[in-house]
């Protein structure tokens, strides 16, 4: 439709075990992008959203794994109004919960915080790193999680105010 600059597109892909939708919507009236990414096998999910807005350039998006005994929710919202950082992640398993939260203030000034809870068993192992610079705004960790049938490792960088990258 050209009267206000919409495309939406979905492809999906099945086979025995393993499903794919994805969607994305673009709209030129006030510069949105919203797309959705979910995978399905026998015994994992992956649910992703991603929304740009540019009016007050926010980016939020939502991974989710799900197995057996494991849950991985993960949340990011950048803001460039005030160049704020918040993310949550949180880890489930049959004995050990993980909750963590950083914010990045302003590119001179950091506030930090963090919680974290550890618990050991026998199938399920938490190992992150996270480090923070003042000097440029950078926020990079990293999050692993292995247990008896599912693995997850995933990197995320963010650099400046402008620029984003996963």
């Amino acid at each position: 439709s050209s009267s206000n600059s919409k495309v939406a597109y979905t492809t999906r892909l099945s086979s025995s075990n393993s499903k794919v939708a994805y969607t994305t919507r673009l709209s030129s009236s006030n510069s949105k992008v919203a797309y959705t990414t979910r995978l399905s096998s026998s015994n994992s999910k992956v649910a992703y959203t991603t929304r740009l807005s540019s009016s007050n350039s926010i980016v939020a998006y939502t991974t989710r794994l799900s197995s057996s005994n494991s849950k991985v929710a993960y949340t990011t919202r950048l803001s460039s109004s005030n160049s704020k950082v918040a993310y949550t992640t949180r880890l489930s398993s049959s004995n050990s919960k993980v909750a963590y939260t950083t914010r990045l203030s302003s590119s001179n000034s950091i506030s930090c915080l963090y919680n974290q809870t550890k618990l050991s068993s026998s199938n399920s192992k938490v190992a992150y790193t996270t480090r923070l610079s003042s000097s440029n705004s950078k926020v990079a960790y990293t999050t692993r999680l292995s247990s008896s049938n599912s693995k997850v490792a995933y990197t995320t960088r963010l650099s400046s105010s402008n620029s984003i990258s996963y």
